[in-house]
């Protein structure tokens, strides 16, 4: 199937199971009018922390340190604005399975905007410590529940894509998506933290432009492999037992489906981003957010739906593929 009739299918798919759109809608209204969960103290230190790191650096070459400074202000900026709307509930709405909502993000790096109000007041904000300790172990129990939900969640879809087709039980679900989450997390902080690492080193030894040169590929490698086990959560969801094997089948439609599959990617995020501009666009204190709330709660599950549907295409298009190859 093209790209678009796949989309057309899922389509298709939610607008027979219009139920499917309550879970997005019921999450939004709830981060919405909502408590909150924040600890603004910790991100008035981490910027503290920053601000220090710039005045305490040794300047080795005045325009450098000049240029660092200005991105290191920028990044306090960016840290207090995202410290302002942060709310450690947004664990219910995460990769890489969950419920969407079009609440839980940053624009413009992550599709969605926390609000600050709403039409009724202000939310209840419930500090949080600033400890990192204590903020970890509060927020690990909602990542988990948060992915058990968005497990039960993708059931229901990759249920009613293929109502004849095989689908995790929930439990063995829930923990292999975790595992893959655990692993993708510490697989991703350790490399994000070393190219820094060896970036920083570049940038004394060999100057700004080559470490600028350097960061760039190394993160371009990392977003080709997220690419190619974008599909590992769905593979599980439609019961693959092993996640090395899971990862095996993602890496196997991408790179053997490579056009189509960055395609559909590009697509479907493309949509999903553009859509929750419009969706955001009433303030967070207006009436007219409903209409986006139910506009995402719509799209989002469509989306979803045509990820398995898509998935099930070509991994069916790859196993028959290899049958061809074993007669052969």
């Amino acid at each position: 199937m093209s790209v678009f009739s796949i989309l057309k299918k899922g389509l298709d798919t939610i607008a027979a199971n219009p139920v499917l759109v309550l879970p997005p809608v019921l999450l939004d209204l709830y981060f919405w009018f909502g408590p909150r969960l924040t600890s603004r103290a910790l991100f008035q230190r981490l910027a503290g922390l920053v601000a220090e790191s710039i005045q305490t650096a040794p300047a080795i070459d005045e325009e450098f340190s000049q240029q660092v400074a200005a991105q290191m202000e920028l990044l306090i900026d960016l840290i207090g604005q995202f410290g302002e709307r942060f709310n450690l509930l947004w664990g219910f709405s995460n990769y890489p399975i969950a419920i969407p909502s079009s609440m839980s993000g940053i624009l413009p790096f992550m599709p969605g905007r926390m609000p600050l109000v709403n039409p009724i007041g202000q939310p209840i904000i419930i500090e949080v410590p600033m400890q990192i300790p204590v903020f970890v172990l509060i927020s690990l129990p909602i990542l988990a529940a948060g992915i058990g939900l968005g497990t039960m969640y993708h059931r229901w879809i990759a249920q009613s894509t293929d109502p004849e087709g095989q689908v995790v039980p929930f439990y063995k679900g829930w923990i292999r998506v975790l595992l893959v989450a655990a692993l993708m997390g510490a697989a991703g902080f350790v490399l994000v933290f070393a190219i820094l690492f060896v970036v920083g080193l570049i940038n004394l030894i060999f100057g700004q432009q080559i470490g600028i040169l350097v960061m760039g590929l190394s993160f371009s490698l990392l977003l080709g492999v997220f690419i190619y086990l974008f599909f590992t959560p769905y593979a599980l969801i439609k019961g693959r037992q092993n996640i090395l094997l899971a990862m095996l089948d993602s890496f196997n439609v991408i790179r053997i489906n490579l056009v189509s599959s960055l395609f559909f990617l590009i697509t479907a995020g493309g949509l999903l981003y553009l859509t929750n501009l419009v969706w955001l666009m009433p303030g967070d204190d207006s009436w007219y957010t409903l209409l986006g709330i139910l506009g995402h709660g719509f799209i989002s599950p469509v989306l979803i739906a045509s990820g398995y549907i898509y998935y099930q295409d070509r991994f069916s298009f790859l196993e028959k593929l290899k049958k061809r190859l074993v007669s052969a």
